[in-house]
Order: structure tokens, then sequence, then C-alpha cells
């Protein structure tokens, strides 16, 4: 999941844009993926709040 955040917080490092993770989900703990194949555990969600820096408009 971390690399994962390192993705987004690269996609919006604009200087007037201002982004907020409200919430972040993955693959359930009881759903069987290979340990040693980590390409399996794909399934990520993002919800977020995407702001101008002025505060004044969402996009």
């Amino acid at each position: 999941m971390k690399k994962f955040k390192t993705f987004i917080d690269k996609a919006f490092k604009w200087p007037d844009i201002r982004q907020k993770i409200i919430e972040l989900h993955q693959m359930p703990e009881d759903f069987a993926v290979p340990h040693n194949s980590p390409e399996f555990n794909y399934f990520k969600v993002i919800i977020q709040v995407i702001n101008k820096k002025d505060g004044c408009n969402e996009i």
C-alpha cells in the first residue's frame, strides 16, 4: 500500500493542487493470494478530495 500511496503523492505534486486521502481499501485479509507473488494483490481503491490551494473550487 505504501508504494501505491507514493504513486498518488507524485501525481498530485502540482503547485496549485491540494489532495487529501479520505479512504484507502485493498484486498481483504482473508482473500487468498500467494504471499510470494505480490502482483496478485492488485485491487486498491482510493477515495480522495482534490482542491485548488486557494480553496475556492473542488475539482
